[in-house]
């Protein structure tokens, strides 16, 4: 089973920094062996991708990577890595 909370009246959570700022606090209190984090969010955007000898590099906005994450609201799609594993077996 999996749960998505949704936040389409948690004001704070309109800036995409503090909804990062949530999401890494729940990263860091999830057992991690067995759930996982699934963040979406209507402005997100990946913050940089790391390449070889040339640090973080800005994702533009516009990137359609940056869509993937993307929903109305933010939301928080928390699965059982049990569940994902299989999925993917």
């Amino acid at each position: 089973a999996t749960t998505v909370a949704l936040a389409p009246r948690c004001h704070g959570l309109r800036s995409l920094r503090r909804f990062h700022k949530v999401c890494d606090f729940l990263d860091m209190n999830l057992d991690e062996t067995k759930v996982q984090l699934a963040p979406f969010h209507p402005k997100w955007r990946f913050e940089g991708r790391r390449l070889p000898g040339e640090g973080d590099v800005p994702e533009p906005e516009s990137d359609a990577a940056n869509y993937v994450n993307r929903a109305p609201i933010p939301a928080f799609h928390f699965l059982r890595v049990s569940e994902v594993e299989s999925a993917a077996a």
